[in-house]
């Protein structure tokens, strides 16, 4: 019988090279894992970010529009009567542009919820805020300002969620002057605190 004292070493150092093996695919399924987690964070954050984005850009436009407005019925009222057609028009003009913005946003709405977010299976997205404009009944200088509904707040949250993953953010308006409000978009914790 021939004592051979390599093979007793050649099968610890194979048992330690397929548990070396082992643990490496592991981590590298471990790290896929990870990125695959990532990247649906990612694309949650840019999906929400877009959309709060929008939102407060039409709604800032709509400030706009509000104020340019007011100013061209303050402009219509300083005119004799019948010099102002013009100013009208313009007032007009202004007013079916916040029509639009708005039936924008509610097509956006409308897509959001079909789409389910971002158009991705397994998202879960509640429906998207609606502006609580309302346009005030027109008088003889035209169409008035649009007006925030005073019983609703100027928080609106955009939420998107993609098991484990999450993300939220908020439009907020403040008021910048008396007759003017800003909106700004800002990302917003998930957890208890959000409605």
């Amino acid at each position: 019988m021939v004592n051979d004292q390599n093979g007793a070493l050649q099968v610890p150092l194979a048992l330690a090279f397929v548990i070396v093996v082992m643990i490496s695919f592991a981590l590298i399924a471990l790290l896929h894992a990870a990125r695959l987690r990532a990247e649906q964070q990612l694309r949650l954050d840019h999906c929400v970010g877009q959309t709060a984005t929008r939102l407060a850009k039409d709604l800032n436009r709509i400030e706009a529009s509000n104020k340019q407005i007011r100013f061209l019925r303050l402009s219509s009222a300083a005119l004799p009567p019948g010099t102002a057609e013009a100013l009208s028009a313009a007032i007009v003009a202004e007013a079916a542009i916040q029509d639009v913005i708005r039936w924008r946003w509610s097509t956006k709405q409308g897509r959001w919820l079909i789409q389910r977010g971002c158009d991705s299976r397994g998202d879960v997205s509640p429906p998207l805020p609606s502006m609580k404009w309302f346009r005030p009944p027109p008088d003889s200088l035209g169409p008035k300002p649009l007006e925030w509904a005073p019983d609703r707040q100027k928080d609106l949250v955009i939420r998107l969620s993609h098991s484990p993953g999450v993300s939220a953010a908020e439009v907020k308006g403040e008021k910048i002057h008396e007759t003017h409000s800003g909106w700004t978009a800002s990302w917003r914790p998930f957890g208890p605190s959000l409605p």
